[in-house]
């Protein structure tokens, strides 16, 4: 939440960014909802009006056919909102995880990525409205280039699996739901092209020799006779039994379960079905690989963590816990682990002291950047610190630290929001990511005196660091205490002028300016008669 706020206040404050989409923002997650059904709308549409639906949708104006235009147009005006959008939205790079807000550079990257892929269909669609009394040949091949949006497949399953997600569903669901979406696409994509073959026969005269498909793809011929009945019989009722028929030879090849009801003698035909087999086969056993991978490795933490939860659930009923104490049980359990039950020091203790050190340094990466006592120290300073902290997990409203009870423990946030708060209930300032606390109280001689304490605001992962480890450290790194007692004496400061306490108690000037106005000597008492 923190780092949210942060990223926010970039994202509001410059004045740059006043106009460009944060890639993190809930205006962008409903997009990626509304684009999930229209990428596979798109996905499904295209070439069954391609192929089996090509032979009346590009010719006669029916009612369907206008019912069909109607629901094409509004998803293809969806896709070119979304065109325009995608000029002011930012973006994230994989490999650095940078947002990326700057308008020049969002637009080189989208004009150097799927501009042309989002673009090209829609001009197709165009040119086919414009030309209409071309020759139903080109027209149905020309509309086969709006295939080329078959490349926005891995943005369909980017959202998708991030609405899944929100829905928090486990990782196996999630696989298994986008590995059923590509099966449901990929065979129908063969479908339709099986559907393509006698269209492009008929187009380019290529012979055919005892084909099952051709007969089915006579079109061309019955149009050149006029035989309009005979037209609408066989094709407008019988199109989505022909897909069927279709969808039956490629399922049946695609598995490796047989030949189908029907065979073929037909060169072309033979290689299609071949490339549909080993095309099915590769994608099989990808996905049973992968399916075995999850269940077998992946699943072991989520499958530990569920034990877990049993375990803590029968011992939490036996005790007779409230509920509120319950949910808090479950809650940390759920922010520590994240549903994946492991034992971290279990694998550290197999680890090299060097390859723990390693991990330790690029799992406290946030604290080191950000905390300024270890900014300046030496490598073998900030390494002795870090190897002696310890991980703490809190809930929001848990007290971390108290003036009274903590005296000599230092504390370092990982992540989270804790609260200053002086007693009994003043709020003083917010600790977040990378900040530490504890240090104002190693001061022996602070001029100030107050009580507070020190509670999570939201989930935190603290680290602490014990008085006698804090000492070890001192003595063998004398940098530290330099550093510590310089950031310590500042925060006092700041926390002097939020109780409105003075900075400096003993200031000269403001001594005298007192004893000039008379306010530092008391008056004596008056004398009605001479002492005897």
């Amino acid at each position: 939440m923190a780092a949210m706020r942060k990223e926010k206040q970039r994202h509001l404050n410059t004045r740059n960014f006043k106009y460009v989409i944060h890639p993190l923002s809930k205006l962008l997650v409903c997009k990626r909802i509304v684009m999930i059904f229209a990428w596979f709308s798109i996905f499904v549409a295209d070439p069954f009006l391609g192929t089996f639906h090509a032979k009346t949708y590009l010719t006669a104006q029916t009612r369907i056919n206008i019912f069909v235009e109607v629901i094409m147009g509004f998803i293809n005006l969806i896709l070119l909102v979304d065109v325009v959008i995608r000029f002011f939205t930012g973006y994230i790079v994989p490999k650095t995880r940078e947002i990326v807000l700057d308008q020049r550079r969002v637009l080189k990257h989208y004009i150097t990525g799927y501009l042309f892929v989002d673009t090209f269909p829609g001009l197709v669609s165009l040119f086919l409205c414009l030309f209409r009394y071309m020759s139903i040949e080109k027209q149905i091949l020309i509309f086969q280039l709006k295939y080329i949006r078959f490349v926005r497949l891995k943005t369909l399953l980017l959202n998708f699996d991030i609405c899944l997600k929100l829905l928090e569903l486990k990782d196996a669901i999630r696989i298994i739901s986008k590995i059923a979406l590509v099966t449901v696409l990929v065979a129908h994509w063969w479908t339709c092209f099986l559907g393509l073959i006698p269209i492009v026969r008929d187009v380019y005269g290529i012979p055919s020799n005892d084909s099952w498909l051709v007969p089915r793809g006579r079109y061309f011929e019955m149009l050149a006779l006029n035989v309009e009945t005979e037209l609408h019989t066989t094709f407008s009722d019988n199109m989505y039994s022909h897909y069927a028929e279709h969808l039956e030879m490629v399922l049946c090849h695609f598995y490796g379960a047989g030949v189908g009801y029907y065979k073929t003698e037909d060169a072309v035909e033979m290689f299609t079905m071949s490339l549909i087999l080993v095309t099915g086969l590769i994608f099989n056993i990808m996905s049973i690989a992968y399916v075995l991978q999850l269940f077998g490795s992946a699943n072991i933490s989520e499958t530990k963590f569920d034990e877990l939860l049993v375990q803590t659930k029968y011992y939490m009923h036996r005790n007779r816990f409230p509920g509120r104490l319950r949910r808090r049980v479950l809650t940390y359990y759920s922010f520590k682990f994240n549903q994946k039950f492991f034992s971290e020091q279990k694998i550290l203790d197999t680890l090299s002291e060097h390859l723990r050190m390693e991990i330790l340094l690029y799992s406290c990466r946030n604290l080191v950047e950000n905390v300024q006592i270890f900014k300046g120290l030496s490598k073998a300073a900030v390494g002795s610190l870090l190897a002696l902290l310890h991980q703490e997990i809190y809930l929001p409203k848990d007290q971390i630290m108290s003036s009274e009870g903590d005296k000599g423990k230092l504390f370092f946030v990982l992540y989270g929001t804790c609260g200053l708060q002086a007693l009994p209930a003043k709020e003083l300032t917010h600790i977040e990511d990378g900040d530490h606390f504890g240090d104002v109280g190693l001061i022996r001689n602070t001029q100030i005196q107050f009580y507070y304490r020190v509670v999570a605001l939201e989930a935190s992962e603290v680290y602490s660091l014990q008085e006698e480890d804090l000492h070890f450290c001192c003595s063998n790194h004398p940098e530290i205490v330099h550093k510590l007692f310089t950031i310590a004496r500042a925060k006092e400061k700041v926390y002097a002028q939020m109780m409105g306490f003075r900075d400096d108690p003993y200031d000269s000037s403001d001594i005298l300016q007192q004893l000039r106005n008379g306010k530092i000597l008391m008056r004596g008492m008056r004398r009605h008669a001479l002492l005897l």
